[in-house]
């Protein structure tokens, strides 16, 4: 029977003196998403840039909508939460 290290050691991947694994890599998946979502929500682009144009009836605002969830569930993941769209950080 492989010990809690043994089975963190296999999924370890090295990138030159960088170690990452499994869980780092979906750490720094939720930090990116939440702050590419953080500053599609504060538009630096004035209305330029848009997924869907906000003067559409009804879906005008699903993606800030969106943007809004990814956010949410990026602080319930760090606060070890099991609310939102990326489940529970394991500790």
């Amino acid at each position: 029977m492989l010990t809690v290290n043994q089975q963190n050691a296999k999924n370890v991947v090295t990138h030159g003196k960088l170690k990452i694994n499994n869980m780092n890599m979906k750490t720094i998946f939720v930090v990116l998403l939440s702050v590419v979502s953080l500053i599609y929500l504060i538009n630096p682009t004035a209305g330029i840039f848009e997924l869907l144009p906000d003067n559409l009836p009804f879906i005008g605002n699903v993606d800030e909508g969106l943007a809004a969830l990814i956010i949410y569930s990026g602080v319930e993941y760090f606060r070890g939460k099991k609310i939102g769209i990326f489940g529970q950080r394991k500790k």
